[in-house]
């Protein structure tokens, strides 16, 4: 997916979509500071946003193509799996997982994440939500391809989430969700807002922000 990657951002439905993803991202990031560490940084795509706010960031990612992708971007990154990070204790101050967890055994990945965060530190999560209706679609094609990334995504919503954010230590401080289809426009992104004001949130992304409350 390396090679790909940036580029379905640059066509005229991926320009949307980050402009909403980066905003949303943006407003959970708020009140962080200190030193971030981005799980799965990917391409170093989103690693960017986090740097434009003026955190200290690091990426970290599994594969070796993306790495280099990150690296090209200026990204500080380390080769490294989720379920082992090279980090000692109580190091971050935030942790990001953008779309992420919900590829990943979440207990695994969380219990890692408590371990290099401070108490009282910021876990910020963008994961796809259940109750959309493009994910719903995105769901049932991934059952007739023979691959598909979507084969294996677990799917939050708000609710399951809070629950393992909290089973984890975690308490749920701050919710949104952005992108109602997959070529937003002006209109379809006022209708989510409206939703939104209504609690309804059904937008194709959570955009989560989690304190870790004190360790045992």
């Amino acid at each position: 997916m390396a090679e790909k990657y940036d580029y379905w951002f640059e066509t005229k439905s991926g320009i949307k979509i980050y402009e909403y993803e980066k905003k949303r991202l943006e407003e959970a990031l708020n009140g962080c500071k200190g030193k971030l560490l981005d799980v799965g940084c990917g391409s170093g795509l989103f690693t960017l946003i986090p740097i434009e706010k003026n955190l200290e960031v690091f990426g970290l990612d599994f594969s070796r193509a993306m790495v280099k992708k990150a690296k090209e971007k200026g990204v500080r990154v380390i080769l490294a799996d989720a379920y082992h990070l090279p980090v000692k204790e109580n190091f971050f101050d935030v942790v990001l997982l953008f779309t992420t967890l919900e590829f990943l055994e979440e207990n695994i990945v969380l219990n890692e994440i408590k371990r290099v965060l401070k108490s009282g530190g910021w876990l910020i999560l963008g994961v796809h939500n259940r109750l959309n209706p493009w994910n719903l679609y995105r769901k049932i094609k991934a059952k007739l391809k023979k691959e598909s990334a979507y084969k294996t995504i677990r799917y939050y919503s708000i609710s399951n989430l809070k629950k393992t954010l909290r089973k984890n230590s975690f308490k749920l401080e701050s919710v949104s969700t952005c992108i109602l289809l997959p070529s937003p426009n002006t209109k379809t992104e006022f209708i989510l807002g409206m939703l939104e004001k209504l609690s309804l949130k059904i937008g194709a992304i959570i955009v989560a922000k989690a304190k870790l409350e004190a360790k045992n």
